[in-house]
């Protein structure tokens, strides 16, 4: 950790470094190989030998590593990305995530290049396993403007009666709908009516419980 965070001040004058810590991360299936890809990056590493190792931690059992490789590689090599996107996208379907995100949350890291994604990711929207539908709509509002085809079902899922999610959940989506920017005026008439609906304080005495101010949080920033 520490020779990893002089290499980064010295910046490209520790390139000389890169072929050592390139046969490092071929020895190590961690998250310090996430750390020296990103160390390798800043200094000038190559972007594609970079990327190559990202690869094998794209389907790690650790979720959150899949996630972080994902963002390197999109980084590193954007084409390189959008390839493992392609192959990742036949494992978005419920019977495939079902016990085990780690596609979803490789896509999720890949999400700067995982435009190709979003008819997968929509479809996950209506997935009632756990965790499923809140994290593909996390991806979506990463994925940006380019995924706001995805707006008219998260907002079928918004207006379930009774609600179909919980409010940590329907946050999730109401941030996806706001980080998709004026792609999504569309969905502003419900929004407002979310707000409305939302549990909000009506006097001093009273203080909304920490979902309640996130969902009312996130309305106010889609808005």
């Amino acid at each position: 950790g520490l020779a990893v965070a002089a290499l980064l001040t010295m910046r490209s004058a520790a390139l000389t470094a890169a072929p050592k810590l390139l046969r490092f991360m071929d020895t190590i299936r961690d998250y310090r190989r996430i750390d020296i890809g990103w160390a390798l990056l800043a200094i000038g590493g190559d972007p594609q030998e970079i990327a190559s190792r990202t690869i094998p931690l794209l389907v790690d059992e650790d979720t959150d590593l899949c996630f972080h490789a994902g963002r390197l590689c999109a980084s590193a090599s954007p084409a390189e990305a959008r390839r493992q996107v392609s192959r990742l996208i036949p494992l978005l379907a419920p019977e495939k995530l079902a016990g085990r995100l780690s596609a979803l949350e490789a896509v999720w890291g890949l999400a700067p290049e995982a435009h190709e994604a979003v008819p997968a990711l929509s479809r996950l929207i209506d997935c009632d396993q756990p965790h499923v539908a809140p994290m593909a709509a996390k991806v979506l509002g990463d994925i940006g403007s380019e995924a706001a085809v995805a707006i008219p079902i998260l907002l079928g899922r918004l207006a379930r009666k009774p609600p179909g999610h919980d409010k940590a959940a329907r946050s999730a989506f109401c941030e996806a709908i706001g980080k998709m920017g004026p792609s999504a005026q569309s969905a502003i008439p419900r929004l407002l009516a979310e707000l409305r609906e939302a549990p909000l304080a009506s006097s001093p005495g009273r203080e909304l419980d920490r979902n309640d101010q996130r969902v009312v949080r996130t309305l106010l920033f889609a808005l």
